[in-house]
C-alpha cells in the first residue's frame, strides 16, 4: 500500500515540476550552457549583465541580467530565442527606441520570460522597470511627437510618434512579463509593457503581463492590434488607452488581485485635448474580466471600464425622442400624443335606482353592458310594493327611455319596462306564440321593442274568441 501511495505522489509532482518551467525562473539554463553568437562580439557569454545600448542587431540565446535602463536604438534588432529568461535588477528597463525592434518570439513549450532578478520567493511588484517600444505611427498630441513617460525627456532616443501607420514596433509571442512597475520618478511607475505610437507592423500573439506595480498593458497611441492577451494581478489599470490608440485586442483574460486592482480597462483620449483627433477608438472582442474581492477593503478603486478624458457629450437633450426639421440640423422634440380616453368602466357605466310604487308585482330588468350594445333579459322577482329600473349613472331627473336599442355609448340603459299584470315565465329572447282555447294562459312578453302601445287586454275565462274577418 505505501508503494502504491508513493508511486501516485510521484505522479502528482511531475506536471509541477513541469509547470515550475513556466514561473519565475522559467529558463533552465545552467552555468555551463552553450553560448551563441551575438552580432556584437561573436560570442555570447550567459548569465552576464547588459547595460548602456545596444546598437547593432543582437541576439540573445540564453538569460542576461537588466541594469539600468538598456536601450535599443540605431535602427538596431534584438532577437531573443525561445526559452530564455531575462532579469531586471532594480531600476532596470528594456527600452526599444524608434526605429528599433524587438522580436521576442518564443513558442508553447518554451516561452520567453522578463522577471525579477531577486530569488524565487523574494519577488514582487515594482522589482524592476519592464519594457518600453517606442514607434513611429500616429497619435494625437498637438505635435504628433512625444517623449516616454519617466524617462530622459532631453533624450532623442526616447521619442516616439510619427506618421507611419504600417510601422512595426518588433514581434512578441509567448511571452511574459511579471513583477515590473518600477517608478523612474515620482508617480511615473512603468508599465509590464507599454507600446508607444506602434503601429500595425507589430506582431503581438500570446503574451501576459503578471503582478504588475502600474498597469499590465498600456498603449500611447497607435494601430498595432493582439491577440490572446492575459492581464494577472496588475496593481492599477489592467489595460490602459491613451492618445488616440485605434488598434484592438481579442481573446483578453483579466484577473485582479483580490487585494489590489484598479480599472480592468481605463480607457482615455488626451488630457490637454479632449476633442484631439485621431479619437482612441479600440476595439476589444472576447474578453473576460475578473475583479477584486468584494468581502474585504483594497487600496484602489476597483471596477469594469473606466472612460475619462474625453470629449463632453452633446448638449442634446437625450431624455426624449428628438428630430429634425426637413433643411434644419437642429433637433427638435417630437410632440409628444395625447393618451387615449379612459373607457368607461362597466361598473360604473349603469346603475340602479329603487323607487316606490303602488303598481302590482312587477318586471325588473337585467342588463349585461357591453362595449357598443346593451342586452336585457326577463327576470320575475317576489312579490313587493317595489320597483327597480336601470339607468345611466350618475341618475338622472328625466323620464327613462322609452324603448331598447342600442346606443353609441359603452352601455346603453334599456326602455322603461312596460306594465303587465302577470309575471311572465319566458325568456324575452324566445318569443313563444300565444295559445288558443280556454285552457291558454297568458301570452308570453314579445321580444319586439316596446313602442309605447296600451296593452292587449286579456278576455275572461270562456269568452269566445273574436278573430277578424
Amino acid at each position: 500500500m505505501m508503494k502504491t501511495l508513493q508511486m501516485f505522489a510521484a505522479a502528482v509532482a511531475l506536471p509541477l515540476v513541469f509547470a515550475q518551467g513556466c514561473g519565475d525562473d522559467g529558463n533552465q539554463t545552467t552555468d555551463d550552457a552553450d553560448t551563441g553568437d551575438t552580432a556584437n562580439s561573436g560570442e555570447e557569454e550567459c548569465d552576464s549583465e547588459i547595460s548602456g545600448t545596444i546598437e547593432a542587431d543582437t541576439t540573445w540565446t540564453c538569460g542576461h541580467t537588466l541594469k539600468n535602463i538598456v536601450t535599443v536604438k540605431n535602427g538596431a534588432k534584438l532577437t531573443i530565442e525561445p526559452g530564455v529568461t531575462i532579469k531586471g535588477s532594480t531600476g532596470s528597463a528594456l527600452v526599444v527606441a524608434k526605429g528599433s525592434q524587438l522580436i521576442a518570439e518564443g513558442t508553447k513549450e518554451e516561452p520567453i520570460v522578463f522577471t525579477s532578478a531577486l530569488s524565487e520567493g523574494n519577488r514582487g511588484r515594482g522589482d524592476w522597470g519592464g519594457i518600453v517600444l517606442l514607434g513611429d505611427a500616429k497619435n494625437n498630441l498637438q505635435t504628433g511627437a512625444g517623449v516616454a513617460e519617466g524617462l530622459d525627456a532631453g533624450n532623442p532616443d526616447y521619442q516616439y510618434g510619427g506618421t507611419d501607420g504600417a510601422s512595426s514596433c518588433g514581434s512578441l509571442k509567448w511571452l511574459r512579463v511579471e513583477f515590473a512597475g518600477f517608478e523612474l520618478t515620482k508617480d511615473n511607475e512603468l508599465n509590464g509593457i507599454t507600446f508607444y505610437s506602434c503601429g500595425s507592423g507589430t506582431q503581438v500573439d500570446y503574451v501576459q503581463a503578471h503582478m504588475g506595480k502600474d498597469d499590465g498593458i498600456e498603449m500611447f497611441g497607435g494601430t498595432w492590434s493582439g491577440k490572446h492577451i492575459v492581464i494577472t494581478g496588475a496593481q492599477d489599470d489592467s489595460i490602459d488607452v491613451d492618445q488616440g490608440f485605434i488598434g484592438g485586442l481579442q481573446h483578453v483574460f483579466i484577473q485582479q488581485d483580490p487585494a489590489f486592482g484598479n480599472y480592468a480597462f481605463e480607457l482615455s483620449n488626451q488630457k490637454d485635448n479632449l476633442d484631439a483627433e485621431p479619437r482612441s477608438k479600440p476595439t476589444f472582442v472576447n474578453v473576460t474580466a475578473i475583479g477584486t474581492a468584494v468581502t474585504q477593503e483594497i487600496e484602489t478603486q476597483s471596477a469594469g471600464v473606466r472612460l475619462r478624458r474625453a470629449p463632453p457629450p452633446s448638449s442634446t437633450t437625450r431624455s426624449s425622442p428628438t428630430s429634425t426639421t426637413p433643411g434644419s440640423s437642429s433637433p427638435r422634440r417630437r410632440p409628444r400624443s395625447s393618451p387615449p380616453p379612459a373607457r368607461p368602466r362597466s361598473s360604473t357605466a349603469c346603475s340602479s335606482t329603487t323607487r316606490s310604487s303602488t303598481t302590482a308585482p312587477p318586471r325588473t330588468w337585467s342588463a349585461r353592458c357591453r362595449p357598443s350594445t346593451s342586452r336585457a333579459s326577463w327576470r320575475t322577482p317576489p312579490t313587493t310594493t317595489t320597483s327597480t329600473s336601470i339607468r345611466p349613472s350618475p341618475p338622472s331627473t328625466s323620464a327613462p327611455p322609452t324603448s331598447l336599442r342600442a346606443t353609441p355609448r359603452p352601455c346603453a340603459a334599456p326602455a322603461r319596462p312596460r306594465p303587465a299584470s302577470t309575471p311572465p315565465t319566458t325568456s324575452a329572447r324566445s318569443r313563444t306564440p300565444p295559445a288558443t282555447g280556454p285552457s291558454a294562459g297568458p301570452p308570453g312578453p314579445s321580444s319586439e321593442p316596446e313602442t309605447g302601445r296600451a296593452p292587449r287586454r286579456r278576455r275572461a275565462r270562456g269568452q269566445p274568441v273574436l278573430r277578424g274577418m
